[in-house]
Parts: structure tokens; C-alpha cells; sequence
């Protein structure tokens, strides 16, 4: 009888250790997958806002082009690279 009361007094120490033992390993499970899933939706997220910027800009100027907008804003453009580039020769 003696036996199998410190058999009994034994047993929720041990179950402590192991629950212990579980509950370290499930946190680590659980960082590593924190980790990934906040790398993945990083990427995602930087992915969709490039796609929707590019998106945004080709409506713009798909709009500026069908309102002839652009021959004025290249040849200004090529004004303004003209004369930076004949500053930097002097």
C-alpha cells in the first residue's frame, strides 16, 4: 500500500515536468510559425501594394494620354534634362 501511494504522490510531479516540457516546445513551435506567417504576409503585402501602384499609374497615364497630356509634359521634360545636362558640361 505504501508503494502505491508514493507511486501516486510521484505521478503529478512528473506530469508537471512533462507538461512543462510541452509547453516549452509548443512555444517554440509557435514563434517559428509567427515568424513565417509574418514574413509571408510581408512579402504579400508588398507585392500587392507594387502591383496596385502600377496599376494606378497606368490608368493615369492611359487617362493623361487620352487627353494628349503627355506631348507637352515629354517635351518639357526633355527641356528640363537639357539643360541639367548642358549645366553639368560647365
Amino acid at each position: 500500500m505504501e508503494t502505491t501511494n508514493e507511486n501516486l504522490s510521484r505521478v503529478p510531479d512528473e506530469l508537471t515536468e512533462e507538461i512543462k516540457k510541452l509547453n516549452t516546445v509548443i512555444n517554440r513551435l509557435y514563434k517559428k510559425q509567427s515568424f513565417m506567417r509574418s514574413f509571408v504576409n510581408g512579402v504579400f503585402m508588398g507585392l500587392g501594394s507594387v502591383v496596385g501602384a502600377t496599376l494606378v499609374v497606368a490608368v493615369i497615364v492611359y487617362l493623361l494620354n487620352q487627353v494628349n497630356l503627355i506631348p507637352v509634359i515629354g517635351n518639357w521634360l526633355s527641356q528640363i534634362i537639357s539643360e541639367a545636362l548642358t549645366n553639368l558640361a560647365y
